[in-house]
């Protein structure tokens, strides 16, 4: 399978939205060069939403998405900027891996 990514960028005029529609299958080395993209889509102004669309992409890697996930997430904390939503296939959403809760009681009796 080819693991190229291509991505069309749609602004809307009135600066309400920016959708980046993304073909091709996102793996953990590519999710990079994505997560740049929208780095970029994020710094429009007026904080504009950036969707993420990877619903027309082959289903991405569970792992894949985690890590694009994670660095929109530590992106968010360290810089101003729109949110974002991404639009991932359900194959996808119903394998990512959990994500530990500690509750405090580990070891308590």
């Amino acid at each position: 399978m080819d693991h190229k990514l291509s991505v069309v960028i749609q602004i809307d005029l009135e600066e309400t939205y920016c959708r980046l529609h993304v073909t091709g299958c996102l793996t953990e080395k590519n999710q990079r060069g994505l997560h740049g993209l929208i780095h970029r889509a994020r710094t429009l102004p007026s904080g504009v939403l950036v969707i993420v669309d990877l619903s027309a992409a082959p289903p991405a890697t569970p792992l894949a998405v985690e890590l694009l996930r994670r660095a929109i997430d530590a992106d968010t904390q360290l810089h101003d900027g729109g949110p974002v939503r991404l639009m991932v296939p359900e194959p996808a959403i119903r394998a990512r891996p959990a994500t530990p809760v500690n509750t405090g009681t580990e070891g308590a009796r």
